[in-house]
Formats: C-alpha cells, structure tokens, sequence
C-alpha cells in the first residue's frame, strides 16, 4: 500500500513558524498555552490536555516540502505531538491510505463530535477528512493528530480520546481556513 504521504499533493505557502512560551521548571504545565500553532489558531485549552507537564512548549513547521504542511510540537525538547495537513484529490481516500497508521492505535473509531464520521479517534492518532473547494475544484483535507511521547496524556485512554476528540473538532475548521480550503 502507498503511503499517505507518497500519494497526496498538499498546498502550498501556509506560514509555518516558531512558536515558543517559556515557563518556570517543576511539576505541572507551566508553560502559557499557545493562540496558535504552526500559522494555525488553535484553543489552547483544547490542546492542554494532551500535553504533558514541562516547561515550554515549542511549535515548529516541519514540513517535508512546502507543499506538504507538518508541525511538530514538543515539550522540554520531547516530541509529543505531530500534525500532517494535506489537501488530496476526492479520488484518494485518506482513511484507506492511512488504515495503517491510525489502526494500530487501537479501535479507531468515528467522533462523537461535529466531526463524526468525517473522523476516526484511535488511543493516540485522530484522522479527520473533510470535502473543500481548493483553488476552485473539489478536493479533500486530511489532518493527521498523532500523540507521539513516551506516556501520552491524559492517561487513562477514553480520557484521551476524549481529549483528542476536542482538540480535532476545534483545529480543523482553522486549519481548513490557514489552508485555503472552504
């Protein structure tokens, strides 16, 4: 099987940049939450879950090519989360291509949310795909949500899926906008 990322053409020019918030040492999360991630506005309150305790927290754009936007977000130097956005042609199915990734991470299953079946919700990954117009034909948004630390939190994993849930119920309509898709 290809995979997703050999067989989806993303756009381009999505201003991807640093994102730092320094913070005290010690327990908990003691680092200011962020407005916005890798040109994306995001709810920090939404992403606070899924971060661990530390620091800072650090957002950057990593992206295989301009026209393929990632960003990976770490805690005290640790990677906990990646983002893959990719706008795809309505003839590739990202859930297909990305059965691998998402289904081994236990279960996945379609969002409670406003998302519904336009997601899946595994223990530490959340794909969503949505229908837009990009530069005036029909294509498809696949945002890819992995949880990648050592200990994902929360913990306990419904909570998880819960939180993940939220997160990606309120990242990709931004998303879908930084993008250029409506």
């Amino acid at each position: 099987m290809s995979s997703f990322i050999g067989r989806c053409a993303v756009i381009a020019g999505v201003g991807c940049g640093l994102l730092l918030m320094p913070g005290c040492s010690g327990g908990g999360q003691n680092y200011t939450l962020p407005e916005r991630i890798c040109g994306v506005a995001v709810d920090g309150k939404r992403l606070a879950p899924l971060l661990p305790d530390g620091g800072n927290v650090t957002a950057r754009a990593s992206d295989i090519s301009s026209e393929r936007p990632r960003c990976r977000i770490t805690v005290d130097n640790q990677l906990v989360v990646n983002i893959s956005r990719d706008v795809v042609d309505t003839a590739t199915d990202p859930f297909e291509v990305s059965e691998w990734r998402v289904g081994m991470d236990g279960d996945p299953a379609p969002a409670a949310g406003p998302l519904g079946q336009d997601a899946r919700i595994a223990d530490s990954a959340a794909l969503v795909v949505k229908a837009c117009t990009y530069r005036g034909s029909p294509h498809k948004y696949a945002v890819l949500v992995e949880l990648t630390g050592k200990k994902p939190v929360p913990e306990d994993r419904a909570e998880r899926r819960k939180a993940l849930e939220r997160f990606v119920d309120d990242y990709v309509p931004s998303a879908l906008t930084a993008q250029g898709c409506s």
